[in-house]
């Protein structure tokens, strides 16, 4: 279990999979390169579904080609579109089953630096998130430190301090490495 808190990529998936099942429905609200639309996929097996937003092509293109080679395209929803449209979205909307949404914030790994996440829309997409968990569902969000990321970080730690207890939120960051990513991490309690 230690090994998990050496990436807090590693350690949000470890999270979801005590979650999600089966037959479930997760969102990858930052699909990126695809890596962790293609676990949700694998994880909600084929009766299940996942919706994936980016809003670079560049990323549509690479979460498409991982899909296709993991033979996975028939249980994912890709929308070339910003996390933040994830509240108009209708299929998101209309389905009850939606217990994981992960944020992988910040920039296109091997992309464009200067084009990352931004506080705004990330404190949309996440509104919208915790509007269309199930209960007994989980939230990961994962803030860098660069310039853009620490005011997102800031903005999301202020917010989540004060949610309702319909939820539990848990921070979990790497105290000696001040670069580290921190990893937020929402669960809506059962009705």
């Amino acid at each position: 279990m230690i090994d998990l808190f050496k990436r807090q990529t590693a350690l949000a998936k470890g999270l979801v999979l005590d979650v999600l099942s089966e037959g479930d429905s997760a969102v990858d609200a930052t699909a990126g390169t695809g890596a962790d639309t293609v676990f949700l996929a694998g994880v909600v097996g084929e009766s299940g579904r996942v919706y994936a937003f980016d809003n670079q092509w560049e990323a549509i293109s690479k979460t498409t080609a991982r899909l296709k080679a993991t033979g996975l395209t028939d249980r994912v929803s890709l929308f070339y579109r910003g996390h933040e449209t994830m509240g108009s979205n209708d299929a998101l909307r209309r389905d009850p089953n939606i217990k994981a949404v992960m944020f992988n914030l910040g920039y296109l790994p091997g992309g464009d630096h200067q084009k990352t996440t931004k506080t705004e829309t990330t404190m949309a997409a996440l509104q919208s998130a915790l509007s269309i968990l199930s209960p007994g569902g989980i939230i990961t969000l994962l803030a860098y430190m660069h310039p853009e990321g620490k005011a997102e970080y800031d903005a999301l730690s202020n917010d989540l301090k004060s949610l309702e207890s319909l939820y539990d939120v848990y921070q979990v960051k790497t105290m000696n490495h001040q670069q580290a990513p921190i990893l937020f991490v929402i669960t809506k309690k059962e009705e």
